[in-house]
This record gives C-alpha cells, structure tokens and sequence, in this order.
C-alpha cells in the first residue's frame, strides 16, 4: 500500500529546472509530524496529493500531467510532494485521519499548506497547463485558495471571487458522516443569502448555480424551481433543467436506508415540479430490470402503459434520461416477439435520441439501435449502426470472442441489406 510519499531533492538558482533524469513528480515516505518539520527546514510549502483504491483520474494524471518537464520540475522544485493513499482493502488509521483533517471527500484532491499546515491552496483534477497554473497560484500571495477565503470573510463576496474559490474547494454535497461540515456548501449559502434573489439571475450568479449548487433545501434552489422559466429564457431550458434534474437525482441517491436518502425522498416526492415528478416516474416506474420489464410485457395493457409513458417522456427530455437505462428497456422490447412494430419503432427511436447526445456514444447501444433497425427492417440503417459498434469495440479493445459475435452480426445485416 502507498502511504505519505516524500522525496527530498536539491534544487537551486531558478524555480523550474527541467532534469533529464526527473521523470515525472517524485514521492518518497514520511508521516505527517516530520513533514511539517522538514516544510519549516527546508521553506518550502507541502504539497498533498490524496489518492486511492479505484481512483481512474489519478491514474490519468500521473500517466499524462506528472511526468511532463514543466510540471516534474516545478512540483520538485517549489514543494515537497507528499502522496497519502487510501487503500479501501487494507484502511490505515493514518490516512484516515489525515483525510478528515483536510475534510477529504474524493480522490484526487490535491491540498497545499504551509510550514505550519495550514491550507494556502487547493485543487481538483487538472490537465497539464491548469495543474501548472495551481501550482503558481499555491504559491502567490493574493491569488489562491488562502486569499479567496480571507475576502469572503472580510464580507467581499462577489460572482467572480465566488467561482474562483468553488474551482479550488471540492464541489458542494450532502452525503458524508454526520459531523462533516460541507465547507464549500456553507459559503455558498452565505453568499446566496448575502444578495438579493432578483441577482440570482445574473450571469455570474447563474455559473455558479450552474457548476456548483447541489442542495435541493436551499434558498437559491427553491428560487430556480419557482423561476425556471425566467432562467430558462435567459440560458435556456435544456440547461436549466439540467442542473435542476442533476441536483434532484444526486439529492435522492446512495444508499437507501441513509438518512440524506430518506429526506432526499419525502421532499421529491412532495414537490410539485414537473422534473421531480419525472424523477420519480423514473424510479417507480420507467426503470426496471429486464425480469420486471419482462413481466410488464406479458400485459398488453401494461405494455401500451409503459411504452406510452415512456415514449413521452423521452421525447420530451431525452438530456435526462440514463443511457443504460434505456438501452435495458429497448433491448427488453425487442426481446418479446408478441410486441407490435409499432413498439420496435418506438424503441428505435429512443436509442436514436440517446445517441444524438456525444457523451453517450458506446458500441452496446450502437449495436442494440442496429438491431431495433434490423426488427424494422431498415437495413441500411441496421448495418450503418452496427458498423459504428464494431468500430466503438475495436477501439475499447473488446474481448475477440465478443467482439468476433459484433462483426458476424454486421455481416447478418449486410446481407439483409444486399450489401454483402
């Protein structure tokens, strides 16, 4: 297991020398005590990086942002870098302490303190050219995370201050032990009640309701469900009901026999706004499992039912429906022969609305729109899908049996389609 990493090493003269044998930030052992000792030695703030088990953007900083010249030579240069890993197999009393010391809730997060410990910075995930950018900040005396929060105390809030400090703090939530205090979610409380709801509005408001307000109890969110309209007209409605549907589901989510769960619940299901009530059709009724769907199906009432509902909505909000989801409906419809063409049609048109949205393209619903194709006997379409799939496969790298069952199925297609 990684523990608190530190590496000493001499650099002199500037503060970035690029080192052909410095490969990449350089982490070496040492517990929490002697590193403050060593910052007060040495005067040089510290640099914590919190990692741990499953952590998929660690791993991508330190393949693509730690080994770069720039950022390797500057971390060594201006901090002693320190890494605690979390390994959830294996817990360390030490590193969880120090994680509740800093208030750490996910991974990575990257806190820089002084020879004193006391926090001067902070940092999410970061490409290369903004995690260098963090790093000068860390080191400025007027522009990082110990500035930002010393004006907000000072009674000096405003939108831009306000962004600069929630890009540094961990995004505001409501889940976590009882005694957390979410620190980011009290100051945007205070500074939502420090102005005047007809401010919310504004555009530098609205950024950081837009990336940052994630509780559904409070004052400025109560604000956007009564003044949807007014804020869709200025930023329109997609992203609008993005952000309210976004707060509603992480509201109401984790495990249900928490508290915040239960709470999360009550309130949705009491709240009259049309994407609460999505949100709870949704979860009573839209997404099943295929041996619910399967018993669903056996009624043709429930199935005109289902499909109706379904059908509406998503055309209506297609942004707001999960991807694999909807994939488990579609493939559940077009596994019950008894249905009607109609049915299939419908179901094609769903994974086309899917689809229409970048951030959901993957082969399995590629391949599940070429076979609602297939069913319709739009062949062309079938093979064009299923090509798409294939390529998407290659790409991630499938297994070759799996991927050997895509392109026997492309070929299928093709001949359906007299392309073959």
């Amino acid at each position: 297991m990684r523990k608190l990493l530190l590496v000493a090493y001499a650099f002199t003269g500037l503060v970035y020398k690029d080192l052909k044998a410095q490969e990449t930030i350089k982490f070496d052992h040492i517990n929490y005590d002697q590193l403050i000792a060593r910052s007060k030695q040495e005067k040089k703030p510290v640099l914590i990086y919190f990692t741990g088990t499953g952590c998929f953007l660690c791993v991508k900083m330190e393949k693509n942002v730690f080994p770069k010249p720039e950022i390797a030579g500057f971390y060594n240069t201006n901090f002693i870098n320190v890494e605690s890993f979390d390994d959830t197999r294996k817990p360390d009393s030490a590193t969880t302490q120090l994680r509740k010391k800093f208030g750490i809730i996910s991974n990575p997060t990257f806190i820089f303190t002084d020879s004193t410990g006391e926090i001067i910075h902070k940092s999410g995930y970061k490409e290369t050219e903004a995690f260098l950018r963090t790093a000068h900040q860390a080191l400025s005396k007027e522009d990082n995370y110990r500035s930002w929060k010393q004006q907000l105390k000072a009674g000096k809030p405003n939108a831009s201050l306000m962004l600069k400090y929630l890009s540094a703090e961990q995004k505001p939530v409501l889940y976590a032990e009882s005694d957390f205090v979410c620190e980011a979610q009290s100051q945007l409380d205070l500074y939502f009640d420090a102005i005047a709801p007809k401010e919310y509005t504004q555009p530098g408001n609205w950024e950081i309701i837009r990336q940052y307000v994630a509780n559904p109890y409070s004052q400025v969110f109560t604000y956007l469900l009564n003044h949807d309209k007014e804020f869709s007209n200025l930023y329109g409605e997609q992203a609008v009901n993005e952000v309210i549907f976004t707060v509603l589901k992480d509201a109401w989510s984790g495990g249900s026999d928490t508290e915040a769960y239960k709470k999360a619940e009550v309130f949705i299901r009491s709240a009259k706004h049309s994407l609460a009530k999505l949100r709870v059709l949704q979860i009573d009724y839209l997404y099943k499992n295929e041996t619910n769907l399967k018993k669903i199906f056996t009624n043709p009432t429930e199935t005109e039912k289902f499909i109706s509902l379904y059908d509406i909505n998503i055309n209506k909000y297609p942004y707001l429906f999960n991807k694999n989801d909807v994939n488990t409906a579609v493939n559940s419809i077009l596994k019950n022969s008894s249905l009607k063409t109609d049915h299939y049609i419908k179901a094609k048109k769903w994974m086309q609305l899917m689809l229409a949205i970048p951030e959901n393209e993957d082969y399995e619903l590629y391949a599940t729109l070429a076979l609602a194709s297939f069913y319709t006997k739009d062949y062309t379409e079938a093979v064009k899908a299923q090509t798409k799939a294939v390529q998407l496969a290659i790409k991630e790298e499938l297994e070759k049996e799996e991927l050997d069952l895509y392109q026997k199925k492309l070929m299928e297609y093709k001949q359906a389609a007299g392309t073959q």
